[in-house]
């Protein structure tokens, strides 16, 4: 027999032990979810917010997270699997490896601390990578690129805007300072407190502004307000307006058959995650997500490992019925028992080519220790 026969025939990918239960809940989970979308009239009433308490995400949400090396990513691929299986008539992207995924765009994902990550490079990330997950192209997401054209053009129209007030006189106060500095000072200021936001970014900007006073930016806020109109949260905050249009578009993709997203390794870029939730609430009922990841986003405040900040855990905004946790730091799910073990040389034992002897007999020996 060819060489390469035997290492076919000695392939162990297909062994998985230890993880049934796990397997058993996403399949309840997943057929729970199908009945609720067959179910369910869908909402008519588009989404205009980030998720809260409230406002739930309303699709199916799977987070396996926990320590590394017991097996999220597997047991995601597994899931998969099963959200392939043919009666089921989901459509199923490929899983995003976001640790090669965002190779020379670390920076993007990893802000300095107190700063967030920048919301415009976030969407343009995450858009090329859904669209090669789900095998379209960035301009397949219509919602999203219309979104992008007029963030752009209000992000022209308010340099502008600037630029003439810079050249009035009552506005004399603005001079030689950059357009990205004064930008970065009106975001960062809060109407009705006394001062510019604690926040390393924002206090260079104040710093170069040599502080402009609280009647200064309002003077600013109201000018920009007045010649933008309702186009001035597309200047000033353009997160949601991007997050809002690429959930649409995920819902339009979902309108035939329910999508199935899955990320793996997704500790790499959650520090982006209060952005994802706004792309997970306006995609509606008919897409899911499962997220594999080591920080616990499921419980919620003090519960990340690299963040200090306040916010709620997946728990508080997912239905009960609609979301799965698999902790992979619980006792009882990190690590394989010995059952697990000897169960496992068995099934590797099965699976050698018949002229392996020596081979059958080393692990025949570890499957007897494993079971003592």
């Amino acid at each position: 027999m060819p060489r390469a026969a035997e290492d076919d025939a000695f392939d162990l990918s297909h062994i998985f032990i230890g993880r049934q239960t796990h397997i058993d809940q996403f399949e309840y989970y997943l057929e729970r979810w199908q009945n609720i979308i067959f179910n369910t009239e869908p909402c008519e009433i588009p989404v205009t917010s980030a998720p809260s308490p409230n406002e739930k995400i309303v699709g199916f949400v799977a987070l396996l997270y926990g320590r590394g090396g017991f097996g999220k990513s597997t047991l995601l691929y597994h899931y998969r699997n099963i959200a392939l299986h043919e009666p089921r008539h989901f459509m199923v992207s490929t899983p995003i490896d976001w640790e090669f995924a965002i190779e020379g765009r670390r920076s993007v994902f990893n802000p300095p601390p107190g700063q967030q990550v920048e919301a415009v490079e976030y969407f343009k990330a995450l858009c090329g990578q859904l669209a090669l997950a789900l095998e379209k192209k960035p301009q397949d997401f219509k919602e999203y690129q219309a979104a992008t054209k007029a963030i752009e053009k209000a992000r022209r129209d308010a340099e502008h805007i600037l630029d003439g007030m810079q050249k009035d006189d009552r506005y004399g106060w603005l001079r030689g300072l950059a357009v990205d500095t004064i930008t970065t000072t009106i975001r960062g200021y809060m109407p009705g407190s006394k001062a510019i936001l604690d926040n390393p970014k924002v206090q260079t900007a104040a710093n170069e502004v040599a502080k402009l006073t609280q009647e200064q930016i309002i003077q600013l806020r109201g000018r920009l307000h007045d010649r933008l109109g309702n186009t001035i949260g597309d200047y000033l905050d353009p997160s949601l307006r991007l997050g809002l249009a690429l959930g649409r578009d995920l819902e339009s993709f979902a309108r035939n058959y329910p999508l199935l997203l899955f990320f793996d390794t997704y500790e790499e870029i959650d520090e982006g995650d209060h952005l994802l939730r706004v792309v997970m609430h306006a995609a509606g009922s008919r897409v899911g997500w499962v997220i594999a990841g080591r920080d616990n986003l499921w419980a919620g405040p003090e519960q990340r490992e690299r963040s200090t900040a306040t916010e709620y855990g997946y728990k508080d905004l997912v239905p009960t019925d609609r979301g799965l946790s698999i902790n992979f730091n619980a006792g009882d799910i990190g690590a394989f028992t010995f059952g697990d073990i000897s169960d496992y040389f068995l099934q590797v034992r099965k699976s050698l080519p018949s002229n392996t002897v020596q081979l059958r007999r080393t692990i025949d020996s570890g499957s007897t220790r494993a079971r003592i």
